[in-house]
């Protein structure tokens, strides 16, 4: 129960005194069109990059899986190699 009181007690400060926001550097610095510009393009990429390495993956996994389908469909069989022997047999 004490741990509520206290969140819901630093929500209503936040919210009660939002001019405290306008103290920090990066808020007083974005006073100016270019550098509300550069806040603006660093958030998109750093937004962007993490989405495009997560879906670049998830289509590598799509696509092998069906490269994989359509050869088990095909009947391709994949012989182990002399490598892929000697790992096996390893301990």
């Amino acid at each position: 129960m004490n741990r509520i009181s206290a969140f819901i007690a630093f929500v209503a400060v936040a919210l009660l005194l939002p001019q405290g926001a306008l103290a920090c550097d990066s808020c007083i610095a974005a006073s100016n069109s270019a550098v509300q510009w550069a806040f603006t393009d660093g958030s998109i990429f750093l937004s962007v990059t993490p989405l495009a390495l997560v879906g670049s993956f998830v289509w590598f996994l799509v696509r092998r899986a069906r490269r994989l389908a359509a050869e088990e469909e095909a009947g391709v069989l994949h012989l182990p190699t002399e490598t892929s022997a000697r790992a096996s047999r390893r301990p």
